[in-house]
């Protein structure tokens, strides 16, 4: 779906840069705009690495086992399906703080295997459970102290301050779960209230 979006939106571009009798300039943006993903790319790459081996120390030193035993509480309430021990909530735990680092890189594997975890006890295998959809909203909106990719991004393309975005992003991700949140939980509220009518 996305590289249909992508590839569309490309080809309305050159069409319209062709109507419009702005072609040499939109292949003279194609052609700068690819190195400049290139360098962009490059450049980037020691900023990732960098937080990346923060990870690594973090996990070696116990850090990031502290921060996931401290989102553990959280997890239980927001999943209760779950027993304290499973290991759906481990992952889960590691998922939400890797990307509340920043470091999406390294929650995507804890990830998928916490949907796993989640799958393994779904009645309806292939159909998401009402917990898989909670994890991916979690997920996709993470509350995010440091987000490394705009920060690098910002400094790869000469931002004065570069760490600027840190507290508007903390709290916009912080509204985004929140809101995400209530929102997955009221929906599961009104599709439980309507199968206790139907079982009526």
């Amino acid at each position: 779906m996305l590289n249909g979006l992508w590839g569309g939106m490309i080809v309305l571009a050159l069409v319209w840069a062709a109507v419009s009798g702005n072609w040499q300039q939109a292949t003279e943006s194609l052609l700068s705009g690819g190195g400049q993903a290139v360098t962009l790319t490059i450049s980037t790459i020691g900023v990732m690495a960098f937080w990346m081996g923060i990870m690594e120390l973090a996990k070696e030193n116990g850090m990031l086992d502290g921060l996931t035993r401290a989102v553990q509480p959280l997890l239980r309430k927001l999943f209760p399906a779950f027993p304290k021990d499973h290991p759906a909530l481990q992952y889960m735990a590691v998922n939400f703080t890797a990307n509340f680092l920043g470091l999406g890189a390294a929650a995507t594997p804890a990830g998928l295997k916490a949907m796993e975890a989640m799958d393994a006890q779904n009645p309806h295998p292939g159909r998401a459970t009402k917990e898989m959809c909670l994890f991916l909203i979690i997920n996709m909106s993470s509350i995010e102290l440091m987000c490394m990719n705009v920060i690098a991004y910002r400094a790869q393309s000469g931002s004065v301050s570069p760490m600027d975005v840190v507290l508007p992003t903390l709290c916009a991700t912080a509204c985004s779960t929140l809101t995400g949140v209530l929102a997955a939980q009221v929906f599961g509220w009104l599709e439980e209230r309507k199968k206790g009518k139907g079982g009526r």
